[in-house]
């Protein structure tokens, strides 16, 4: 019996292929579909939109990330902002893989469509609620919501520093990363229970 195809993930693998070599208004649906060896109405049952690709790619993070560190939110010695730290810092070693593309996206096309998009805000939200909530902090809160919006700030600030951190170690991300979580703890904004 054959193997089932993941054509989610040939799908997402699609788009960083074509994001280098093109500019993200310049990748369409057809052009994915192409790579992937569908046509578009069988392309359309999986992903009707480039911004719902990147999305079902950052929920597969997401999961890896709730995998890896699953067991350590069990712990409840280690500081916060620590583990809010490695969780993030996992996250850009993982983005790593697809780094040039996802340069390319941000940095020569800047697609406002998805930075603006409404989706998009919410499924960041959702991705650091989950960074939260692994390092032990409440967001069904009214500060929990205060907590998640600003650590969706500080991510963003950090992956701006990513975008450009071509240092093996990723100490310009790390150093942006650790800037910004030093504040928010000094504002008692976020780590505090």
């Amino acid at each position: 019996m054959p193997r089932k195809i993941n054509y989610t993930k040939k799908i997402v693998d699609a788009l960083f292929i074509l994001t280098p070599t093109m500019s993200w208004k310049d990748i369409t649906m057809e052009k994915i579909a192409k790579v992937v060896k569908l046509n578009k109405m069988d392309l359309n049952k999986y992903f009707t939109s480039k911004i719902s690709i990147l999305i079902a790619y950052n929920n597969s993070l997401d999961q890896a990330i709730f995998v890896e560190f699953k067991k350590e939110s069990e712990n409840t010695l280690v500081n916060s902002r620590d583990q809010i730290f490695d969780i993030i810092m996992a996250k850009f070693d993982i983005l790593n893989s697809k780094k040039d593309g996802i340069r390319h996206i941000f940095k020569k096309t800047f697609p406002v469509e998805l930075v603006a998009n409404p989706k998009s805000y919410l499924n960041l939200v959702k991705s650091m609620k989950l960074v939260l909530n692994l390092a032990g902090i409440k967001t069904n809160t009214p500060m929990g919501c205060i907590r998640v919006n600003i650590l969706s700030g500080i991510f963003i600030n950090s992956f701006i520093s990513w975008l450009s951190d071509d240092s093996p170690d990723m100490s310009k991300t790390m150093a942006s990363l650790d800037k910004g979580l030093r504040q928010a703890e000094a504002l008692q904004s976020i780590v505090v229970r």
